[in-house]
């Protein structure tokens, strides 16, 4: 390997990713948003399909 490639290496493990918990509690918020809007979403869809008839 040449130097450039190893320094490239070295400075991209120095970089922070997120853990598996910030994904998992991220997941779950988005889940309970989800779980929020979806009946009202579904409830004013079927009334528009019942407008239109």
């Amino acid at each position: 390997m040449n130097k450039h490639y190893k320094k490239c290496l070295s400075q991209n493990s120095d970089k922070s990713a997120f853990t598996l918990a910030e994904v998992l509690i991220t997941l779950g918020i988005i889940g309970v948003v989800a779980a929020m809007t979806l009946p009202t979403l579904i409830q004013r869809h079927q009334e528009k399909v019942i407008i239109a008839k």
